[in-house]
């Protein structure tokens, strides 16, 4: 906790029922403000007062996840904040969500054409079902250019809610240099949610994590979106894994995994998925040492021992070293 303060005011950061706020005391008031999301650490802050001092303006304060938040201290409230983070992003993911339109509290919205959690189809079941979509799509869009009357705000000012005429929407996820991680809406560019990465990240110049994979995306009905991050934990100097839900940011505090202090030479996902439509995510560190999240498909790569080849290039840029893997009795190595 870090708290800025002179002769007549002070700005200090506390936590009530789990909520982010900063309890201003002033001469003899005392004030809670909400933060709404968790910010970090106060890096300074700025006061503005009338000529004689007596009465507070703005409040201005720089967070430790690059945002700055202008705060009235007469109305008690957040006027606006900036989030300056998102001008230095290290990773970005993209998710495909245009068949979980609930960014705005509306009903979840299901595309029936896509793939659904151990559905079996015969293939040409599925392309004749791609195929009426597609046409129903052409003939939606065909009918309401007819029935608009404003041919231009058709195209430039569409509904924010829905997906555009093609039926794409999808979440940027980007993890960012302040230790924050943001989900953004690829067709309004507006902010849906951001988390502060557990522990903060070490940032070094001779590792190339952070690493941002996405194990299962949100195509599958009843079955959340599941996004891993792979990074050295500040606090601890260990490589740690969590998990977290890209449509959502909510991050899973029951599947968070130490590697140990040893860097990271590869990180990937495999091809296929687990039977829970997670791809396999394998991890190899300097000392030849692999994990396999999760950990039972091990089982389910068996058949692949001996077929899987790692290419990795070395720090100087000028060696590329090559590995195979191999399972044996449940274990893995290289």
């Amino acid at each position: 906790m870090k708290k800025n303060s002179n002769p007549t005011i002070e700005i200090e950061q506390i936590r009530d029922n789990d909520q982010a706020l900063l309890e201003i005391k002033f001469r003899d008031d005392k004030k809670k403000i909400s933060l709404i999301t968790e910010r970090g650490k106060i890096e300074t802050s700025m006061v503005t007062c009338n000529k004689n001092g007596g009465t507070l303006n703005m409040i201005y304060v720089v967070f430790e996840d690059g945002s700055l938040v202008a705060i009235s201290h007469s109305k008690s409230t957040v006027k606006w904040v900036r989030e300056e983070a998102l001008a230095d992003m290290a990773v970005v993911q993209l998710v495909d969500a245009a068949n979980r339109l609930s960014f705005d509290g509306e009903e979840d919205q299901i595309d029936q054409d896509l793939p659904q959690l151990r559905k079996n189809e015969d293939l040409l079941e599925q392309f004749i079902r791609r195929i009426r979509r597609h046409a129903n799509q052409i003939h939606s869009l065909l009918r309401h250019i007819v029935t608009v009357k404003d041919i231009a705000s058709f195209f430039i000012d569409q509904n924010g809610q829905n997906s555009d005429q093609f039926g794409i929407r999808k979440v940027i996820v980007a993890v960012t240099r302040n230790d924050k991680i943001y989900g953004l809406d690829s067709k309004t560019g507006r902010i849906l949610w951001q988390s502060m990465i557990p522990g903060g990240v070490e940032w070094r110049k001779d590792e190339n994590s952070p690493y941002l994979f996405l194990q299962r995306p949100a195509n599958f009905y009843g079955m959340d979106a599941k996004c891993a991050l792979v990074y050295r934990n500040l606090e601890t100097l260990d490589m740690q894994r969590i998990s977290f839900n890209p449509l959502t940011g909510r991050i899973d505090n029951n599947d968070i995994q130490s590697l140990g202090s040893g860097s990271i030479v590869k990180a990937f996902l495999l091809h296929h998925s687990t039977e829970d439509n997670i791809r396999p995510l394998v991890i190899l560190n300097k000392n030849n040492q692999v994990t396999i999240v999760p950990e039972y498909a091990i089982r389910e790569i068996k058949s692949l021992s001996g077929k899987i080849f790692i290419a990795s290039v070395g720090q100087d840029g000028e060696k590329i070293t090559g590995q195979r893997l191999q399972v044996t009795e449940g274990n893995i190595r290289t």
